[in-house]
């Protein structure tokens, strides 16, 4: 069959990925991790092309014109939360003119995927686990397969739960994705490529989509195959998209030692928890080529975390900041705003605490009630969430107020944060003296007049 990967357009740069979209905090993009797993199941048995309209910069129009002249036999597009209305638009406009059925990836309907369904009349099936090769199964056997919900007359059908604790998705089809309309802000070149090595999240926090989607690892030999590939095409940089990295310390430092011995010279950014760097660890990922490592800190309010499950104590967050900054590892320190429990006075904590860990980079989010989660549940208990939104973590838009502040507080706040952290004379001079090319400058240059231009 021809089978169409799809991103559809957006009407600003977007990114729906891994079960979450936002607006783009400065100008950088890549490639959806969802389509990019799926392209390695699908051309087992398919032939897989890619549309990616956002990297493109294509419009409804444009892009529904190119689906048809590809005439695929079945899609599967993404559809994010943060473009929810859009999203809605675009597959109700494709849908009438192509008659390929159309399957989605994403948070969406997370939460109840046959109830989704049965309100969109338009759209064939939902995956739930962009691992899975359940969309494949069904394509070629047309029975419900693991992980796939399937509209079959007037019933949504699923097949059984694909229980393991490993996942395979064989090499997929980076080829497809490599185009100039992706920039990483943290790549050390411009050739990068997306990699997953591991899916979902051992850890259970209450603001995070992850722990109901379960842990799985994908095979250290079937990562270095697909790494020898993009070495072998040039690539040179990677974006690790693992939720948090080292989760499974023995098998993380196994990965990083293949790394080292196999493909050695490729560099890497992930995310990963301060209170899991022990030395052995850091030693082990600095070999493979770990250079930035993006750590949650969400906020200074210690209670707050706590309820929501994630325990991270003050001390283990200085100290992995610390270890990284002595083993010369990059660090960025990403944190919520505008949670329920927020105040203004939290949030200037929250501030302070980022100037004080002295990270390398600062990433604001803004709180949105994701599917599937606590805070999603507690919004709507209180009341807080403006459902006539569409949520944008990214922060181009706030959809929930907390207890004590306004969607409009909460938005001056992100922004005051933002330059309250990168316009310091301190910081500025300590990038500045950091940059080592031409070619550096101007991105580090871009990066920073887009990032500040959404925060003015």
């Amino acid at each position: 069959m021809k089978v169409l990967l799809l991103n559809p357009p957006a009407p600003e740069i977007v990114i729906r990925d891994y079960y979450c979209s936002k607006t783009t905090k400065s100008n950088y993009l890549f490639p959806p991790v969802d389509l990019l797993m799926q392209s390695g199941l699908l051309s087992l048995r398919n032939q897989v092309h890619a549309i990616d309209a956002v990297a493109r910069r294509m419009d409804g129009t444009r892009c529904v014109a190119e689906v048809e002249r590809f005439a695929p036999d079945a899609i599967l597009g993404m559809w994010g939360a943060a473009t929810d209305r859009a999203d809605r638009e675009f597959y109700k406009m494709l849908t009438s003119r192509v008659s390929a059925p159309v399957f989605i990836s994403g948070e969406v309907f997370l939460d109840d995927p046959a109830e989704w369904l049965s309100e969109r009349p338009y759209i064939k099936g939902a995956l739930s686990r962009f691992v899975s090769g359940g969309l494949t199964e069904y394509l070629s056997s047309g029975q419900p397969a693991p992980d796939l919900y399937v509209r079959e007359g007037g019933d949504i059908k699923k097949g059984p739960e694909a229980a393991s604790s490993e996942f395979s998705v064989g090499r997929p089809l980076h080829e497809l994705f490599f185009h100039k309309g992706y920039s990483f802000s943290f790549a050390r070149g411009k050739r990068f490529a997306v990699v997953l090595t591991d899916f979902g999240c051992p850890f259970k926090c209450g603001f995070c989509v992850m722990p109901s989607l379960g842990y799985r690892l994908r095979p250290v030999d079937e990562v270095l195959s697909e790494l020898r590939f993009l070495k072998d095409n040039n690539v040179t940089e990677l974006f690790v998209a693992d939720q948090c990295f080292g989760a499974d310390r023995t098998r993380s430092i196994e990965l990083c030692e293949r790394m080292a011995s196999d493909v050695p010279g490729m560099g890497f950014t992930t995310f990963t928890r301060a209170d899991l760097l022990d030395d052995g660890l850091l030693d082990s990922m600095c070999k493979a080529g770990s250079h930035t490592l993006i750590m949650g800190v969400e906020t200074a309010d210690e209670q707050a975390l706590r309820g929501y499950g994630k325990s991270l104590p003050r001390e283990k967050v200085v100290e992995g900041f610390r270890k990284c900054s002595e083993k010369g590892i990059r660090t960025v320190a990403t944190f919520i705003i505008g949670l329920p429990e927020d105040t203004e006075e939290t949030i200037r904590k929250t501030m302070r605490l980022a100037r004080e860990l002295s990270p390398d980079f600062v990433s604001y989010n803004v709180a949105v009630p994701r599917a599937g989660t606590a805070l999603k549940k507690l919004a709507g208990s209180e009341n807080l969430a403006n459902d006539s939104i569409d949520p944008d973590q990214g922060g181009g838009r706030v959809s929930m107020n907390t207890r004590t502040l306004d969607r409009e507080e909460v938005a001056r706040l992100k922004k005051k944060a933002v330059r309250d952290f990168y316009l310091r004379p301190s910081y500025l001079i300590k990038r500045v003296r950091g940059v080592s090319s031409l070619d550096q400058l101007l991105h580090e240059t871009r990066e920073g007049l887009s990032l500040l231009f959404k925060n003015i």
